[in-house]
C-alpha cells in the first residue's frame, strides 16, 4: 500500500500551486500561471478524478508485475 500512496501524493504535488503542471503551463505561454487546482471546486473534481485514476494505474501495474511471478509448488 505504500506505492499507491506515493503515487498519490506525487500527483497532488504535482496539482499544488508551485507545481511542476503549473510550472510547465507558465513556461508554454511565458506569464507566470499559478493556479490552485485543488482549491477551486470546478477544478478540484477533476483532479481528483485524475489522481484516482492515477493510482489505479499504480495498482494495475503492481497487479500484472504479480500475475507474472511464478507459483512456488
Amino acid at each position: 500500500m505504500v506505492v499507491p500512496a506515493v503515487a498519490g501524493y506525487m500527483f497532488f504535488i504535482a496539482l499544488s500551486v508551485g507545481g511542476p503542471i503549473n510550472g510547465i503551463l507558465s513556461t508554454l505561454t511565458g506569464q507566470r500561471i499559478a493556479i490552485a487546482w485543488l482549491l477551486i471546486p470546478r477544478l478540484r473534481s477533476r483532479a481528483m478524478i485524475a489522481d484516482i485514476l492515477a493510482v489505479e494505474a499504480v495498482m494495475f501495474s503492481l497487479l500484472a508485475g504479480l500475475v507474472g511471478v511464478p507459483m512456488i509448488r
